[in-house]
């Protein structure tokens, strides 16, 4: 493939806003590194902020309610997602939780995980601030029986479905450095789906091993990144990313803002995943995965908003990248 038809294909799968296989085949290799090297690294994890919904950490039943039959006797019905609580998940999920988070970071190579409490002298080099949003397991019930006066209760089977239990984690990280200052921030997640007769222990405990897996990646790539000095604004070009098919990481793109060609284009692990696979956005974090402030991001956005596509995915709070626009000759 000649160098020009190769620039051509680049900019017209940008603009079609997918990620075509000729594209993908542009991407080099990955550069940014799981493991690290180097001298030891000390990171301090707090306790884990409980920031679930009421209704998980107590339970919820799903809804029931009880109808008359004239001359027959009284219907109960009852549907809705059954929510487990504290005490299904083992009685101290955030515990568990904590210990595999813990034994995860400790992984990364030369990574050694304190608490503050316990590192007065010396002192870590970052804190890592967990915030758990959910862990929890549900399933979908729906059941019906009638009560009949003197023969009692008559229970049909076929009245009754239940859906395959899932189990879902979710986690809010902040890095910060040992004297406060904010470094990154990610949300990671991870659904399981279990067994008809999976107990909601077991399934919870495999969400959060899959859960503290994708802490660990995203930590280890911070981490890499962190020591280098921050980046400088570039007023001459911007990134846009789409996500790989498979969701296993990104392709980074930088777009010079006067010509709209692409000059450079890079797969890269360790980076947000912003978006539905295979769609183009103008990019809401730098080089390295750290999210930019909102209202830098706005900025942003109305700048370019005067020579290139831009649509806005409220749900996301990210634009959808569609390319150069036509400009008056």
């Amino acid at each position: 493939m000649s160098a020009p038809r190769a620039a051509a294909l680049v900019v017209a799968a940008l603009a079609a806003g997918c990620a075509s296989p000729d594209l993908l085949a542009l991407a080099p290799a990955d550069r940014v590194p799981l493991e690290l090297e180097g001298p030891t690294v000390r990171l301090a994890l707090p306790a884990l902020n409980d920031a679930r919904p009421g209704a998980e950490r107590e339970g919820r039943a799903p809804r029931s309610e009880r109808r008359g039959v004239p001359l027959v006797g009284r219907v109960e019905v009852q549907r809705g997602s059954e929510v487990s609580d504290d005490g299904d998940l083992g009685g101290a999920p955030l515990e568990g939780l904590d210990t595999t988070l813990r034994r995860y970071l400790a992984s990364i190579g030369p990574v050694v995980v304190v608490r503050p409490r316990e590192d007065a002298a010396p002192a870590a080099d970052y804190v890592l601030e967990v915030d758990v949003l959910h862990l929890v397991a549900t399933s979908f019930r729906a059941r019906r029986e009638l009560r009949v006066p003197v023969v009692g209760w008559l229970f049909d089977p076929s009245l009754e479905r239940r859906s395959l239990p899932t189990a879902t984690v979710v986690l809010r990280l902040r890095l910060r450095s040992a004297d406060g200052r904010f470094k990154a921030a990610r949300v990671v997640n991870a659904s399981v789906l279990g067994g008809p007769a999976e107990e909601p222990g077991a399934l919870a405990a495999a969400a959060v091993r899959a859960a503290a897996h994708e802490a660990r990646w995203v930590t280890a790539s911070w981490l890499a990144r962190a020591d280098q000095p921050s980046l400088p604004r570039d007023d001459d070009s911007f990134l846009v990313h789409a996500v790989d098919v498979d969701r296993s990481g990104v392709l980074l793109a930088r777009i010079d803002r006067e010509r709209g060609q692409v000059l450079w284009l890079e797969r890269r692990h360790g980076l947000p995943l912003v978006g539905p696979p295979g769609v183009w956005h103008l990019s809401p974090f730098d080089e390295r995965g750290v999210l930019l402030p909102p209202g830098d991001y706005a900025a942003l956005a109305e700048e370019l908003a005067g020579g290139f596509g831009l649509q806005r995915i409220d749900q996301l709070a990210v634009y959808r990248y569609l390319g150069p626009v036509a400009r008056p000759q």
